[in-house]
């Protein structure tokens, strides 16, 4: 929770599943996390691998150990992660809520005076005019009748975050989660091809022939081994340059955003 001038606002809703730790070793029995409607076990979630991301920013880490670089304002809410490296759990219960909870402020159900200053500019809150000369049961079912109205079409609008760091665009965390992992085995110098075959699979002949033939060309056997590694560079090297932008974006608080950014 945090409070913003007078007015009490919750930061625990969240626009996407938040990251779950269960009750017992939460590193190495993560299969023993069960999602609910509103989390999912901590490395399904998408704030999981914001953290991941930021972590492979070198500059952001520079930042971190000497100041370097202008990241201040990001260092303000992020903080040192490289202290939390590998306790995700500690640095998210700590600062996740603030970063990537929607700041709703708590409404409740109240009577106003006529003419009363302050009226809530909000979509989720609407004012009605009840003349309680009539019957209750009757008033009661004609409200339900309007707030039902109101309901279905809040949530058919689309739901415009108010996070102070919200999701750039709809993730695919799986997707993420592969283009960090050909990220570190790329720098860590394993091969293209290694790359491909543990991540993405391996490409067979008959794969290959297909795509040919599916053009109405044919291919030599000499040629298969090389248009079998041409493509393994190309689809590993996408991966990386999506990694690469990923990072990069994320040090000015945008994530996942694989798009140029300026500055």
């Amino acid at each position: 929770m945090k409070h913003t001038g007078n007015q009490h606002v919750s930061v625990r809703k969240f626009l996407y599943k938040h990251p779950l730790f269960g009750r017992g070793d939460w590193r190495n029995e993560p299969q023993n996390i069960k999602a609910t409607r509103t989390g999912v076990r901590w490395d399904h979630s998408v704030y999981y691998w914001w953290f991941q991301y930021l972590l492979r920013n070198e500059d952001y880490k520079e930042h971190c150990q000497n100041g370097a670089g202008d990241f201040d304002q990001l260092y303000g809410d992020f903080g040192d992660i490289h202290a939390y490296a590998d306790d995700f759990k500690g640095w998210f219960n700590e600062r996740g809520p603030n970063l990537f909870g929607e700041q709703l402020a708590e409404l409740k159900v109240e009577e106003l005076e006529v003419g009363a200053d302050g009226l809530v500019d909000d979509e989720r809150v609407i004012y009605l005019q009840i003349p309680i000369h009539q019957n209750p049961k009757r008033l009661v079912r004609q409200v339900e009748r309007i707030i039902a109205r109101h309901q279905r079409a809040t949530k058919t609008a689309d739901e415009t975050s108010t996070a102070l760091y919200p999701i750039y665009t709809n993730p695919n965390v799986s997707a993420l989660e592969r283009y960090l992992k050909v990220w570190d085995m790329r720098r860590a110098g394993v091969s293209a091809t290694d790359v491909h075959v543990q991540l993405f699979g391996t490409v067979t002949d008959a794969q290959i022939r297909k795509s040919y033939e599916a053009r109405g060309e044919g291919v030599d056997r000499n040629d298969i081994n090389r248009i079998r590694s041409k493509r393994y560079y190309s689809v590993v090297a996408r991966a990386y340059q999506t990694a690469a932008a990923i990072i990069a974006n994320v040090g000015k608080g945008l994530f996942p955003c694989s798009e140029p950014q300026k500055g």
